[in-house]
């Protein structure tokens, strides 16, 4: 079954069930998913690869603003809970997250792979990366440590 439909299903089930909270989270998630497949330029249909993209996407930014609700204080305590329960809900959707150390070894048969020795060379190693792991791997720790193995600084 398709990620979308899986979507479909479960807020059939959220809204018998009454549960609210689900039930918003998933209306606005399939909101955000007809917005993509009615953006200029989408042709086909909503693969689980685009859901995907769209689920990460609203993750990342409930991810970010949470630092904001924290400085807030007591106001915005409220706001944060639902926000965490809105991305731990989601996060079920997503892959998971390769290991510190998974991502080391990944990104030295990469250099490898590559025959890089120079620190400069790092954007080839991070555009491979970000094709090959996209969504799997935190690019921000595979470029310190492909830094680290390179021996430099990173550039900027």
């Amino acid at each position: 079954m398709a990620l979308a439909q899986q979507i479909d299903e479960l807020l059939k089930e959220a809204m018998k069930g009454g549960f609210k909270r689900e039930t918003a989270l998933l209306r606005m998630i399939k909101s955000r998913l007809q917005q993509r497949a009615s953006e200029k330029g989408f042709s086909g249909e909503m693969t689980d690869e685009i859901t995907l993209e769209v689920i990460a996407a609203y993750v990342k930014q409930m991810e970010k603003v949470i630092p904001d609700y924290e400085k807030a204080g007591e106001r915005g305590l409220e706001k944060i809970e639902q926000i965490r329960f809105e991305v731990e809900y989601l996060k079920r959707f997503l892959p998971a997250m390769m290991s510190e150390a998974e991502t080391a070894d990944a990104v030295k048969k990469i250099i490898s792979d590559l025959g890089i020795g120079d620190v400069r060379q790092i954007g080839k190693v991070m555009g491979l990366i970000m094709k090959d792991y996209k969504g799997r791997m935190d690019p921000q720790l595979a470029k310190k440590i492909a830094t680290d193995i390179l021996g430099g600084q990173p550039v900027s």
